[in-house]
């Protein structure tokens, strides 16, 4: 048989059918079958040859009903398939389908990229090329990834496996014998199978590919697919299949973690190319290789050749060696900022450093051209290198000075001031640093004291009159004439008035908390002689005792809080000579107006997507009035139903229900709150519940 005079490969030949493979270089024409011996040629029909758009081997056509002719295209390592259909279901299917023959035992493995709408698209092994053909199938179709097969011809259509994710994601389809099975991986490098392995008997030579359909019978949709492999060691084939690269972009130098099969237990003559540059393995494997990435080398697919036998192609993206072009400062002092400035440092920090002649130096802030960081302490002068990925930039020279420090040594913390007296602060550098601008900032209303040009200095400072009573804060700033800068640790002061008060009041003298673990600052005030009236809460000279911990405590800072019900006294006291000023303040501990059992509700783990049982709470008016329910209100994943709000005002003692569910959103642990808000108050509860992907 011939095609504008070329030979073409027979596959079959029958009295009234032949399938033939159309040869490389054949051009359109006139087509002929010669039968033997006499070599009779048949009348000749015109056959026109167009460019195929998929590599060798691989074939695509629509199967089964679809109303619009599909198409798939290759490209750069990705299969872009156009399917239309009633859908992979049923008893048959309705799609676009790319594939190549198998002879027995295989599998095949690809990413699927992205999925348009609600379409089907994944891997498949059929018996024929007919939509009610039995088969194997694992596909995503939004927002699950299935494992089905159809174990007869027309048969039912079940599915055994479904897992929820998000693309891209990996997707496998193993034959063995007359057994299906099927796996998915977030990274091609670990695996998890997807429900059970099923019994699917077909003929030893079957289909096996990409299966595309949008489950409309009058649109098309489009679905993506990089690292496509197909190994087939029961066909007698021991092609080399990568399943991941591991990390899948590096510098050149970078070590590669190559996974997959059928390499070989060692490397012999086979090879590993990076974007058609051989690289030196480190380590070979059956089923991991160690390589490094060669120099010269470009983004482009990885690809292992074992006996003249090509893998997949697993594409991996060739970084720029880190470099540095600029340092924002050459010279500098333990904790001064550094902006390093160059290219090839990497979007992210990752397990990058960065070191100022050996020490490694915190960093706050990192991109692919700059990166933010300080002088860490103990540096010393020498190359500042950064490193990505175990490879090493240029170095550029930073000289490490003598560390600029400031302190505060007169007045020491806790030195009690008083109120307009004029206190001296003095201000020195350990390391001796000369400083062309000093000066000291106090706490408001202190304010700020006048400069000098160098250390030791002394400053004067007034404290300010009738300011409240208590701790301020002083501290040392200072600069260099080269601009760099420096803080003393703070001092802090103690500002009391130098006489006593004649009394002492609280400015709430009555606190009255709604339930347990709400709080109140107290805030006391004293009268002096002079008639002024100063905040005294912080001062040094008040101490604050509650009459009953059981009921409410208070801190030394004055800050109440409630621990029970009842009622209790909280006094804060200033002492004066011979006795004690007190300031009494009542607090009241109400009885709780709202109570619920269970006061929690746990729903433990739970499908995404899935309504959990309900959970009922029942909620009582603890008070002696009746109560109006305002609202109940959850979180989006807890939703309830209630009769609290259609039953207000509910009657002392009396209860209504709330019942509440649990649909997650999201993979692990959730916390809300049930608030029910009333006339009153409004307590709240507490709802627990863990998403899970089964």
């Amino acid at each position: 048989m011939n095609l504008n005079g070329t030979p073409v490969t027979i596959n079959t030949w029958s009295n009234a059918l032949i399938v033939i493979t159309i040869p490389t270089g054949a051009t359109s024409g006139p087509m002929v079958v010669s039968v033997a011996p006499s070599m009779n040629d048949s009348n000749p029909v015109v056959f026109e040859v167009t460019t195929q758009p998929l590599p060798t081997p691989w074939l695509d056509q629509d199967i089964g009903p679809v109303g619009a002719a599909g198409s798939a295209t290759y490209a750069s390592g990705t299969f872009t398939v156009n399917g239309a259909g009633t859908g992979i279901t049923g008893t048959a299917d309705g799609m676009h389908f790319v594939y190549q023959p198998l002879s027995g035992d295989g599998t095949i493995i690809a990413r699927v990229v992205s999925v348009q709408g609600s379409a089907q698209a994944g891997v498949m092994i059929r018996e024929t090329l007919d939509g009610d053909a039995t088969e194997g199938t694992a596909y995503y179709q939004t927002p699950y990834i299935y494992f089905c097969d159809r174990p007869s011809t027309g048969g039912s259509f079940s599915c055994s496996g479904n897992a929820y994710e998000t693309l891209p994601y990996w997707v496998e389809l193993v034959r063995s014998g007359n057994t299906i099975s099927s796996f998915y991986s977030l990274d091609g490098v670990n695996w998890t199978q997807n429900g059970s392995s099923q019994t699917v008997t077909m003929a030893q030579n079957v289909y096996i590919g990409l299966a595309v359909s949008s489950d409309n019978s009058s649109s098309l949709a489009t679905a993506t697919f990089d690292n496509v492999s197909i190994s087939a060691p029961g066909f007698g084939s021991s092609a080399p299949v990568i399943s991941g690269l591991s990390p899948d972009s590096g510098v050149v130098g970078n070590s590669v973690a190559i996974v997959g099969t059928n390499f070989g237990s060692t490397q012999g003559s086979s090879t590993v190319t990076f974007n058609g540059t051989t690289a030196t393995p480190t380590s070979w494997g059956n089923l991991t290789i160690i390589a490094v990435v060669p120099n010269g080398t470009t983004t482009g697919n990885v690809v292992v050749t074992v006996g003249g036998a090509a893998s997949n192609g697993v594409s991996f993206t060739v970084d720029v060696n880190p470099s540095i072009t600029n340092l924002s400062i050459n010279s500098g002092v333990a904790g001064n900022a550094v902006t390093i400035t160059g290219a090839g440092f990497g979007a992210s920090q990752g397990t990058s450093a960065v070191t100022f002649n050996g020490t490694t130096a915190s960093i706050t802030g990192w991109s692919d051209s700059n990166i933010s960081t300080s002088v860490p302490a103990g540096a010393t002068s020498g190359p500042v290198l950064v490193t990505v990925g175990g490879v090493l930039s240029n170095s550029v020279s930073f000289t490490v000075g003598a560390a600029v420090s400031l302190q505060i040594t007169s007045p020491t913390g806790g030195t009690v001031v008083n109120e307009g007296q004029t206190i001296s602060v003095t201000v020195t550098s350990p390391t001796n640093v000369a400083f062309s601008l000093v000066g000291i900032v106090g706490e408001d209303p202190i304010g700020f004291s006048s400069t000098a040009t160098s250390v030791p200095a002394s400053f004067s400072i007034t404290i300010p009159t009738a300011i409240s009573c208590g701790p301020y804060m002083l501290t040392a700033d200072a600069v260099t004439s080269s601009g760099q800068t420096a803080q003393s640790a703070t001092v802090l002061i103690d500002v009391e008035r130098a006489d006593a008060p004649n009394s002492l009041s609280a400015l709430l003298p009555q606190v009255i908390l709604d339930a347990q673990g709400e709080q109140s600052p107290a805030v006391i005030l004293a009268t002096f002689a002079d008639g002024s009236v100063l905040d005294v809460t912080r001062s040094s000279n008040v101490t604050f005792e509650s009459g009953n911990t059981s009921v409410a405590t208070v801190n030394a800072a004055g800050l109440i809080t409630a621990v029970g019900t009842g009622s209790t006294d909280v006094a804060a006291f200033y002492p004066v000579p011979t006795s004690f000023l007190a300031a009494p303040i009542s607090v009241t501990v109400l009885a709780p107006v709202i109570t619920a059992s269970p006061t929690s509700l746990s729903f433990g783990d739970q499908s995404i997507g899935v309504t959990s049982a309900s959970q009922q709470m029942t909620v009582t008016n603890a008070s002696n009035g009746p109560v109006n329910v305002l609202m109940i209100s959850t979180s989006a994943d807890f939703p309830e139903t209630d009769n609290c709000v259609s039953s207000s005002p509910i009657p002392p003692g009396l209860t209504c229900t709330v019942n509440v569910s649990f649909i997650p959103s999201v993979i692990g642990s959730e916390n809300a709150f049930l608030s029910v808000v009333t006339n009153l108050a409004s307590p709240k509860f507490t709802l627990t519940g863990t998403g899970t992907t089964q």
